[in-house]
């Protein structure tokens, strides 16, 4: 990408960060920059400016409710999340999902951080995305919200298990609305390629592998911290692992979901014809297993995993 469209992309998606932070001009445009970049690396073959701009949206409205929730108390953690999510299914111009699903809005002043996050980032999108591709966006983020919520909750048990841990965790890692963009900027069917049991494997374990390397490249910190949400240092509760024995099975499994990936990607390519759905869905495919190495690349370069 050239240093003009870089910076003019920049300058747009910095309107998340001066009305959602109060950044003034400067910091909001370094972090934009942070992002755009960061997007580049995660998913070089995307061209379209609008598609990478609606996943700068999304990255930024992430890691920002994310940094959020983890400040809130429980009650109130809940509040904000289901307060965006009846905020995010208000936006949907169809009738096919109930405003009445998430219940209503939240009063309580620690909410606004979110509430504002959450209505920048519908009006970042509004005029990124057809509507079609909108509705699918939202939903999946309705569905990442969800999970965040059953995080919370989650958190407030006393013996949480690796299943049940791994299944919420491949959700508030964020991926399914980035592969939602993917797809519109590879004008694949929905109904289509993207049901085909192969495909829904190889992101499944893309899936897994990325969530893993969060919880792997961000041990240190989570140890640094207290923070005992984190794979392995529940397989060391657990199982009676030491450290290193944990950390070991962690990245074994790791390794097993990257190579799963790859083997579906190539099979896939294997099998597929030359026809235009085959060629976009080959590409879906590299693009989706690519995110094994740009994921990590950039995990371990983000300050929020150091």
């Amino acid at each position: 990408m050239d240093k003009e469209k870089f910076r003019a992309m920049a300058e747009f998606h910095a309107a998340m960060y001066i009305n959602n932070s109060n950044d003034s001009r400067a910091p909001a445009l370094k972090n934009a920059q942070r992002d755009i970049a960061a997007i580049e690396l995660a998913f070089p073959a995307v061209q379209d400016e609008s598609i990478l701009l609606a996943m700068a949206a999304w990255l930024s409205f992430l890691c920002s409710v994310d940094d959020e929730v983890e400040r809130l108390d429980v009650d109130t953690a809940e509040l904000a999340l289901s307060d965006s999510a009846t905020i995010l299914t208000s936006s949907l111009r169809s009738n096919e999902r109930s405003s009445q699903r998430y219940g209503g809005a939240c009063l309580d002043p620690a909410c606004d951080a979110i509430r504002a996050w959450t209505k920048n980032f519908i009006r970042q999108l509004r005029g990124l995305v057809p509507l079609a591709v909108y509705n699918r966006l939202i939903d999946s983020v309705l569905d990442v919200l969800e999970a965040m919520l059953a995080e919370v909750l989650l958190r407030q048990t006393s013996a949480v298990d690796i299943e049940t841990y791994l299944l919420v965790r491949t959700r508030t890692v964020g991926l399914r609305p980035f592969f939602v963009l993917l797809q519109a900027d590879l004008q694949l069917d929905v109904g289509g390629p993207s049901s085909d049991s192969a495909l829904h494997a190889l992101e499944a374990n893309v899936t897994l592998a990325v969530a893993l390397q969060n919880d792997i490249v961000g041990l240190w910190r989570d140890l640094a911290e207290g923070e005992s949400f984190n794979i392995i240092t529940l397989a060391a509760g657990l199982s009676g692992y030491d450290l290193q024995t944990a950390i070991r099975s962690a990245v074994d499994m790791h390794n097993h979901a990257a190579s799963t990936a790859c083997f579906l990607m190539v099979s896939m390519s294997d099998h597929s014809n030359s026809g235009a759905l085959d060629v976009a869905c080959r590409r879906y495919a590299a693009s989706v297993c690519a995110l094994v190495a740009t994921h990590f690349a950039w995990a371990s370069s983000a300050k929020r995993y150091a």
